[in-house]
């Protein structure tokens, strides 16, 4: 819901990926409908701040140009705010679990 509001306010649209495919949940469209953003949605909470990415979201950041890891902390309160993660910089998204293999 937080991504959605954020990027709806510079008049872009999102779309839920159901089921989730090719590493991603959520695409981030232009008002023509071309994709902009290929998310992969994390949430913490106060206290929780520990999530894990499988091998095909991490692939997707670091293969696709329009892929992200979109990090939204504080979920469900009114402070909550978000961070976007590309490929390189993914490793350094705070709680994150390592890499497995």
């Amino acid at each position: 819901d937080h991504i959605t509001r954020h990027f709806a306010g510079y008049g872009y649209k999102t779309e839920a990926i159901d089921p989730p495919s090719a590493g991603h949940e959520v695409e981030v469209r232009d008002k023509k409908g071309k994709t902009l953003l290929k998310l992969v949605v994390k949430g913490t909470a106060t206290g929780a701040t520990g999530y894990a990415l499988t091998a095909e979201q991490r692939a997707l950041a670091r293969r696709d140009p329009q892929g992200r890891l979109a990090l939204v902390s504080d979920v469900g309160s009114p402070a909550a705010q978000h961070k976007l993660y590309n490929g390189a910089d993914m490793d350094k998204a705070p709680g994150l679990a390592p890499e497995l293999g």
